[in-house]
């Protein structure tokens, strides 16, 4: 049996959970025990959650994130519910909504905030403290990454994506050294070793500055939102466009390879889940064998977002994404989606001469 290298990179949150029924009632929200047990309470999240109130019909996960980043949270994803109705309905339906987001009691992160019978809760799943806070250097500095007060995870993997596009990626045994070498956005992020499989932590950037240039400490705003793909075809075209972009050579489709992430879409859709593996046995390796395939190397991306355009920008933001996006070492993809209600469920499987078992 051939071995199949294996590059399976963190699944990432949902951005918009739809709003709940609608209940009536008080204004002020018993949220705190709520969060008891699932996350811990942090004012940082507040300007971005009373942001989602104010844009709550028009929620851009990408400047949540940026919200929440220039506030001192580096965080991989936000997650995001609206409801409307009573403090005490609201916060039963927003309890709910929390026991479904698989958070890691321990270093996620949450946030409410209130505008008269409007309610809104964001979540960070997974949040480490990088141990170096610096947004800024001089091209030819270095710094040095490691996790501090991590949870839930067994090792740290740091992937770095330069300005030029290229992605690296780091053990940190325990500390990581990146050295700017070139201007331009640098972006960083932390993956963890947990039992559902390589999961982002953290996620943050760093400007690299010419000597001379002003340093800008605030990070950008996120652009206008722009037509994106809208099912599983476009998306494979979506990436072959960005593979072009980036030097690398076009994916063929495999249908073998779709096969398998679409069932694997369909899948987490039912149980409304985002994971590699559900079981010690069921990581994307173990998938593709139990298929009768094999490949020389593998790697896996997975999302949940509210539309494929949305799973599409947060896979693209992503350093450790979109390195298996623009890998060389891969020839063949195969994309699966599936929708849950408001919610669509996208699994990129991508391969080195992906092909049936022989006996």
């Amino acid at each position: 049996m051939p071995r199949i290298e294996s590059t399976v990179c963190a699944a990432v949150a949902s951005l918009v959970i739809a709003a709940s029924p609608a209940l009536a009632g008080a204004q002020n929200a018993p949220f705190d025990r709520v969060f008891a047990g699932t996350c811990r309470a942090d004012t940082r999240l507040a300007g971005a959650a009373e942001w989602a109130l104010e844009h709550r019909d028009a929620l851009d996960g990408a400047q949540l994130r940026d919200l929440v980043e220039a506030a001192g949270l580096s965080a991989a994803s936000v997650r995001a519910w609206v409801g409307r109705g009573s403090a005490d309905g609201a916060a039963q339906v927003a309890s709910a909504w929390l026991a479904r987001q698989s958070l890691d009691s321990g270093s996620a992160r949450c946030h409410w905030a209130s505008r008269g019978n409007v309610f809104t809760v964001l979540a960070v799943p997974r949040w480490i403290d990088p141990a170096n806070a610096a947004t800024t250097v001089r091209v030819g500095d270095s710094l040095e990454y490691s996790p501090r007060a991590a949870s839930g995870a067994t090792g740290w993997t740091l992937v770095v994506l330069r300005p030029d596009g290229r992605a690296e990626r780091t053990a940190t045994e325990p500390n990581a050294a990146v050295h700017f070498d070139a201007p331009g956005v640098w972006s960083m992020q932390l993956l963890g070793d947990t039992p559902g499989g390589p999961m982002p932590f953290a996620t943050w950037h760093v400007r690299a500055a010419p000597s001379g240039d002003a340093i800008v400490t605030a990070p950008s705003p996120a652009g206008p939102v722009v037509e994106g793909p809208s099912d599983a075809r476009s998306l494979f075209v979506s990436i072959n466009r960005d593979r072009s972009l980036a030097g690398q050579p076009a994916l063929r489709p495999d249908p073998l390879l779709a096969s398998v992430a679409d069932e694997r879409a369909h899948e987490l859709a039912s149980i409304d889940r985002v994971a590699h593996a559900l079981t010690a046995s069921d990581g994307p390796g173990e998938r593709l064998l139990r298929a009768g395939l094999a490949a020389d190397r593998l790697a896996e991306n997975v999302a949940r977002a509210p539309s494929v355009a949305a799973a599409d920008r947060r896979l693209d933001g992503s350093p450790s994404h979109r390195a298996n996006r623009l890998d060389p070492g891969v020839d063949a993809l195969g994309v699966g989606v599936a929708r849950r209600g408001n919610v669509v469920f996208v699994v990129e499987m991508f391969a080195l001469r992906p092909r049936m078992r022989g006996p």
